[in-house]
């Protein structure tokens, strides 16, 4: 630069160098304010999609660290995206809805309903993961930002269960069905288990049961001289909650009942025509020991009829809620009466066999040799308990000299199931008589497989079941 340069070249000098100084410095400056971090306002925020609009799928992902509480030992974490897809209630409703819709506790049918229920709920897992993003509300806020600690606390340990393609909001009780079921059983076999028979009686009978009942009053004398008995208004029908089928249906019950002069019960009840079942016979004599009698003058001698709400058109068979194998309803079906099980029954229509077999010179004499040591049972596999315990069958058979049989074998005492019955002759029929110079006669004794003492109990929640390769395998040698 020259000394003599005017003032105004010496500053155009200067901003010639300085510039690029300047230029540097401020890129420079601008550069560090752009790398420092700001805030953006709530206006810039932009908003959530709307999960109903355009088909879109909203995940649930977990809130900032900052705002999140520690769960609680007994909150429960809601199932993430990548897990099976079904929400924390999903599963249980399946298996309960399986539960309550398979009949009579068929596993089969079980398994294969829930199956059927759980690829229905399969196809709608989107679904149910969109629903439970949200709160109590069902429009999402705009500023997820503005959610307190507790709201998104809330929003984690409590899903809200999907109300969309539900087919069960309000699911049955698990096992509710089967356990009513159950009950109704149980109280029917209780019915069961006091079967006697119908055994109606004859006009002769009817009147030789009330003058002696009257006399055991009228010999007392006064005031029981000159009673007489009159028929009662009817009363309610005692009930049958069980609905289930009998082996027959009960007659009705008639009682004679003495009402004193204070209008008390005398506890002498006869009962004159037997319903069948003793559980029916004493809730017919308590219900009419229940019932509210005037007072009058002298005692009353009455003869109450008291019927049974029963319908067999109407009953139920097989039992609906019982988890037992239908072999076990095939025998209880079966049931004849404990009549035909009775040693003096047995005995007499022995002895009408052996005069039959006589007349028809099948034998020389009305004889008979016992085998009681018959070395076969009737099978009954699963030894579950029954309502009434079978007897041992006796059956008379005619054997020839070749020791083959002559003719059917006559069934002389029964089991009590025609179940046992038909068992018992057909081992009969198998067997391997002796060789004998002539015809024999023999009584056949065959017991039944079942013990009464070690059986599995009706009220047992499972049964041991044996299948039929179990059974040929017991019956293998080796």
């Amino acid at each position: 630069m020259s000394m003599n340069a005017s003032p105004s070249t010496a500053r155009r000098s200067l901003k010639r160098y300085l510039l690029p100084f300047v230029l540097l410095l401020s890129f420079g400056l601008h550069g560090m304010i752009l790398f420092l971090p700001t805030a953006p306002g709530e206006d810039e925020l932009v908003s959530p999609p709307d999960p109903e609009e355009g088909g879109i799928t909203v995940t649930k992902t977990d809130p900032p660290t900052s705002q999140r509480q520690p769960p609680s030992t007994g909150s429960t974490e809601p199932p993430k995206p990548a897990d099976t897809g079904e929400s924390a209630n999903a599963e249980p409703r399946i298996n309960q809805s399986a539960r309550a819709g398979a009949p009579n506790g068929n596993p089969a049918q079980e398994s294969g309903g829930a199956r059927a229920r759980a690829t229905g709920a399969n196809s709608r897992a989107s679904n149910r993961n969109a629903t439970t993003t949200r709160g109590a509300n069902s429009t999402p806020t705009a500023n997820q930002s503005n959610r307190s600690p507790q709201d998104a606390s809330r929003a984690t340990s409590a899903p809200v269960v999907p109300r969309l393609n539900n087919p069960n909001l309000l699911p049955p009780e698990p096992n509710s069905g089967a356990g009513e079921g159950r009950q109704q059983f149980l109280s029917y076999v209780d019915v069961f288990a006091t079967y006697q028979g119908l055994n109606s009686l004859t006009t002769a009978e009817v009147t030789e049961r009330k003058a002696i009942w009257l006399s055991s009053f009228t010999e007392q004398g006064a005031p029981y001289s000159r009673l007489e008995i009159q028929p009662l208004a009817a009363i309610e029908p005692l009930p049958y909650e069980a609905k289930i089928c009998l082996p027959n249906a009960p007659d009705t019950a008639e009682l004679l009942v003495l009402v004193e002069a204070d209008g008390t019960v005398n506890s002498d009840i006869m009962t004159l025509q037997s319903t069948g079942y003793r559980k029916f016979n004493q809730a017919a004599r308590a219900l009419v020991q229940q019932q509210t009698y005037p007072s009058t003058d002298h005692p009353q001698a009455y003869l109450v009829q008291v019927k049974i709400a029963y319908d067999p058109e109407e009953c139920q068979w097989p039992p609906r809620g019982t988890n037992l194998p239908a072999s076990y309803f095939e025998v209880l079906e079966s049931y004849i009466s404990s009549s035909s099980t009775t040693l003096s029954e047995a005995q007499q229509n022995q002895t009408d066999w052996l005069n039959s077999m006589v007349r028809n010179e099948a034998i020389a004499n009305a004889q008979a040799s016992t085998l009681e040591d018959f070395p076969e049972r009737v099978a009954y596999p699963n030894n579950i308990c029954l309502p009434i315990e079978p007897a041992a069958a006796q059956l008379g058979v005619v054997v020839n000299a070749d020791g083959r049989l002559q003719g059917e074998p006559q069934q002389l005492r029964s089991t009590g199931y025609a179940v046992f019955d038909d068992r018992a002759t057909a081992l009969v029929k198998d067997f391997e008589f002796p060789k004998a110079a002539t015809s024999q006669a023999y009584v056949v004794v065959v017991p039944t497989a079942y013990n009464s003492v070690n059986c599995q109990p009706l009220t047992s929640q499972t049964f041991d079941l044996i299948t039929s390769n179990s059974i040929l395998h017991r019956a293998s040698p080796n």
